[in-house]
């Protein structure tokens, strides 16, 4: 089914329904927009397939229901590994075919059992901004920059997994504020720059980030990374083999239970 330029006006509106499996697409230049009023609800099953300069853009609700097993997927119009097999498709995805999804602004918006594969050509794969919204197992992977922006807000991230981004796992920013992310069991694997990088440039308050019973590993440069005023707690985090160092600036608690080798 393709979705082409597509705005959700007003209303609630759902994709998919238990056992059904079908495939969205949205080539070209063609985005998908949510508008502020608008509640969108994916199910396990759906796939969405994006060709270059597509984005989805979410101003409004988006809750995206996989299970484990049958997870939504997010991927490239190449991905022929889930899915239909597009006539678009060339069968060879590569990070930064597509944009990227950007949350904007609602906290009732979740995602559980989710992938996201080779986007983030522009910004990041999964962009979070001024949000409180929860995140459950969900994989970010093969992104051209970032796997996550975290712009602004407090959003909780559980369980999930972000590995083989060209530049940051995730990247967190804060301006100003009392924004507190927390990460609780997710793994940072391979990416091409920092693990984590959190910059918080001129924010005053309470501003800070939790990164938990995680694993911060093989990241091309630092594993954990604070600039400016950022603050990180770490607890119970394994750091292994990053390319510089496992933690550099300014921590606002180094908790018990860390394993640092190589």
């Amino acid at each position: 089914i393709g979705l082409r330029g597509e705005v959700l006006p007003g209303g609630d509106y759902s994709l998919g329904e238990e056992g059904e499996i079908r495939t969205y697409f949205l080539v070209g230049s063609d985005d998908l927009t949510i508008s502020t009023d608008s509640h969108l609800t994916i199910y396990s099953g759906i796939v969405f397939k994006l060709g270059k300069w597509s984005s989805i853009t979410v101003n409004g609700v988006l809750r995206v229901l996989g299970l484990e097993g049958s997870e939504v997927v997010f991927t490239s119009v190449n991905d022929d590994d889930y899915g239909e097999v597009l006539a678009e498709s060339t069968g060879s995805p590569s990070s930064g075919d597509w944009d990227y999804i950007k949350l904007d602004g609602s906290d009732d918006s979740l995602l559980e059992d989710v992938i996201i594969r080779y986007g983030g050509d522009n910004t990041a794969s999964l962009w979070i901004r001024n949000s409180d919204m929860t995140l459950e197992r969900v994989l970010v992977e093969h992104s051209r920059l970032r796997g996550i922006y975290v712009d602004r807000g407090s959003p909780v991230i559980r369980m999930s997994e972000v590995r083989d981004s060209g530049g940051d796992g995730v990247y967190v920013y804060s301006y100003y504020g009392d924004a507190h992310p927390v990460f609780e069991g997710v793994k940072l694997l391979s990416n091409g720059e920092d693990g984590l990088e959190v910059n918080a440039n001129g924010s005053m308050g309470g501003f800070y980030v939790e990164f938990l019973d995680g694993e911060v590993s093989f990241n091309g440069r630092d594993g954990i990374f604070c600039s400016k005023n950022g603050r990180v707690k770490v607890s119970g985090v394994r750091f292994y083999d990053n390319g510089r160092y496992p933690l550099v600036g300014v921590l606002s608690g180094l908790g018990e239970g860390n394993e640092f080798i190589g």
